[in-house]
């Protein structure tokens, strides 16, 4: 009878979502992106952090700017202060 439960829930496991995987086969990972921290954000530093990262998106946040809450592992977060400084770089 146990047997006969669990292969009926076999099927079901092919409709679960698979994990999320970044377009260089990984999730985002910040192991080495403190070297990032103080220089001026363009769009080849982005460049630059995202195949650091791994990350297949980046979001750029400046001071006072809205953004979700949801986090995505997929996804690197630049913090920037005011005069578009990187004060941070986390996934998510």
């Amino acid at each position: 009878m146990r047997a006969l439960a669990i292969a009926a829930l076999i099927p079901l496991t092919a409709c679960m979502p698979k994990p999320p995987v970044g377009p260089m086969g990984a999730l985002c990972v910040t192991t080495d992106t403190q070297a990032f921290v103080g220089r001026a954000f363009s769009d080849a530093v982005a460049a630059d952090v995202r195949m650091a990262t791994k990350a297949a998106t980046l979001r750029a946040v400046r001071p006072g700017q809205m953004v979700t809450m949801e986090f995505d592992a997929q996804r690197v977060t630049v913090t920037l202060d005011a005069a578009d400084t990187i004060v941070r770089v986390a996934c998510g």
